[in-house]
């Protein structure tokens, strides 16, 4: 692999991604309903990393080449370019991976001792909510209760975990109610596992702004959901109101650490309470409608959108030949397919640009 199909596939990568991210972002502004948006920026986060896997395992179609014989000697500045500029991107951006994945993992680190130092175990039983529905509780279900957090939130690795501060479970029995029935809805949904995917995405291509902006509005969805289940089953929005922007003050009063951006925190930034203020308001003078019909054709029809784009290509590789309108397989991909039998093409087809890649590997 050179350096002039290494800067094709990252332009071709990072153009597929803004426009799937855009066509999510139009499709859950028609379905204009948060249990059905979630679908869709779950399938949003598993299309990006199947266009990334697309990118640098298997070959594409080019719609258009670089017409070498215009540029004449300019083709071998614009390779050298490219040269640098992949040795230098592939610095910053394997740097900029490192630095979020030893973020994380701090984070995750902290989380986990936080836990086992911290946290105590607590029964469904000792929480007195008899009222909430019995199908609402996920399988071996742990709950735990700690005296340094100011705000409730859940994961799931291999348990479904609720870790409730401990004025919750001394307070209000109704406030301690609505915080579960958000927090149990993040479980029943698949939250934690569309986060795991969204934190993937942020790692792979941090340097892509389309790809911050769509985990924010994920994270905007998740609690839209969750809100308004936990709403319409306390009764009333008022009431549920009144329990977020409760627990909103404390947690914007003592602000989270480094292991809250491992979780699904009940109010991690100011700015999406208000906007789930908001919309809580909102839907209580106008209730929106679940369709599942409406829910297939939005994801259907972003898969389907997401095949069509998975063929827009940038042509910015010089040597790409005239005499093929797919590019050559990648070399690791045609080795393994090599040694299963299978002979793929994993070179440019000879044309005039030919002395033109043996430069390319003299760079290299």
């Amino acid at each position: 692999m050179n350096a002039p199909f290494v800067w094709e596939a990252v332009s071709g990568i990072c153009l597929q991604v803004t426009l799937v991210v855009i066509i999510a972002a139009i499709i859950e502004r028609w379905l204009n309903e948060s249990a059905s948006a979630c679908r869709v920026w779950t399938a949003n986060f598993v299309a990006v990393i199947a266009l990334v896997a697309n990118a640098i395992l298997l070959p594409h179609f080019r719609i258009a080449t670089i017409p070498v014989s215009q540029l004449n000697d300019q083709v071998e500045l614009i390779l050298q370019w490219q040269t640098w500029g992949v040795y230098a991107g592939g610095v910053i951006w394997l740097s900029g991976v490192c630095f979020i994945l030893l973020r994380r993992g701090w984070g995750l680190w902290q989380l986990l001792r936080f836990l086992q130092q911290d946290c105590e175990t607590v029964s469904f039983d000792q929480l007195g909510l008899s009222a909430i529905p019995a199908d609402f509780l996920p399988p071996r279900l742990h709950l735990l209760v700690s005296d340094k957090m100011t705000g409730p939130f859940c994961r799931q690795f291999h348990q479904p975990t609720i870790v409730l501060p401990r004025y919750l479970i001394e307070g209000d029995r109704e406030v301690l109610r609505h915080v579960m029935l958000h927090e149990l809805s993040h479980l029943r949904t698949n939250h934690p596992l569309q986060f795991f995917l969204q934190q993937i995405c942020t790692s792979l291509l941090w340097f892509h702004p389309a790809i911050w902006w769509a985990g924010y509005r994920a994270e905007v969805v998740r609690e839209f959901l969750c809100d308004e289940v936990a709403a319409q089953s306390a009764g009333k929005v008022v009431d549920y109101l009144r329990t977020l922007i409760q627990i909103a003050q404390r947690s914007v009063r003592h602000p989270a650490s480094e292991a809250a951006a491992c979780v699904l925190a009940f109010g991690r930034r100011k700015s999406v309470i208000v906007r789930r203020s908001e919309r809580l308001v909102r839907i209580a003078k106008f209730p929106t409608r679940f369709s599942r019909p409406r829910q297939s054709c939005g994801v259907v029809g972003l898969v389907l959108m997401t095949l069509f784009v998975s063929h827009l290509w940038l042509p910015v590789n010089v040597l790409a030949s005239s005499r093929s309108h797919w590019s050559p397989w990648p070399t690791w991909t045609a080795k393994t397919l090599h040694d299963f039998g299978v002979n793929v093409r994993d070179f440019e087809p000879f044309d005039e640009r030919h002395e033109f890649s043996e430069s390319s590997h003299r760079h290299d």
